[in-house]
């Protein structure tokens, strides 16, 4: 359904059009978002080479993935000329908000924009893709840090004096669907908070420079203890 122009060449916008505030009035108090998830996306999915494999792989099941109607479009062209032009890697161009800067609703903050003559729909595809995990990465630090503006309401006074202390652990590598979530998420959490069991997380933080105390553990009774 694109127009002839879109596929020639094409750029898409990434933005947030709603706000915590009004998502979550019991824990945000403004519209301001964390950006967070890009670098990850890009590590894992945009730094291996397409390769023609894979092409006639993806070929064969698109000639029979379909019900009615015949076989559904698959221009293998377009992905012989990145392998054959450039090398495997897609002719695409992110410009994006540095990660974990602040930025608001309806403000494009990532632009994936198509490189060379007729790869618009390839900018489509990895936009399409990258939304899902950009917007989740950026949901979970963005409440994170929400949540933890109101906990410093309950624990400081006015002349901040230290009233209490608290502490905000992560266990959700317990809970994820798969050790990719549990990496991002978990990372999420780190850029708020350093208390984590999520070690997988924990670790490439501190693979990517973090310090400690960041990623520290809890002496916490096992849950498949307390279940049996």
């Amino acid at each position: 359904l694109a127009s002839p122009e879109a596929l020639e060449k094409s750029a898409y916008n990434f933005t947030n059009r709603y706000s915590p505030k009004k998502a979550f009035p019991d824990v945000a108090k403004d519209s301001r978002m964390v950006l967070y998830g890009l670098t990850d996306f890009i590590r894992n999915h945009l730094t291996r080479r397409v390769t023609l494999e894979q092409i006639e792989n993806a070929n064969k099941f698109m000639s029979t993935a379909h019900s009615f109607g015949g076989p559904l479009k698959f221009d293998r062209t377009i992905w012989e000329r990145v392998v054959k032009e450039y090398d495997g890697y897609l002719p695409i161009k992110i410009e994006a908000l540095q990660e974990g800067l602040t930025f608001f609703p309806n403000e494009p903050v990532i632009q994936v924009t198509s490189l060379g003559s007729g790869f618009g729909e390839i900018a489509a595809l990895i936009e399409a893709i990258m939304v899902g995990m950009v917007s989740i990465a950026t949901a979970r630090v963005t409440l994170t840090r929400h949540w933890y503006e109101r906990i410093k309401e309950w624990c400081y006074v006015d002349n901040n004096m230290e009233m209490s202390q608290f502490m905000v652990h992560d266990f959700g590598m317990r809970a994820s669907s798969c050790a990719e979530e549990s990496e991002l998420l978990g990372k999420a959490h780190l850029l708020v908070f350093h208390g984590t069991d999520t070690f997988n997380a924990a670790f490439q933080a501190r693979m990517l420079g973090a310090k400690e105390p960041t990623g520290t553990s809890i002496l916490a009774l096992a849950l498949r203890i307390v279940q049996g």
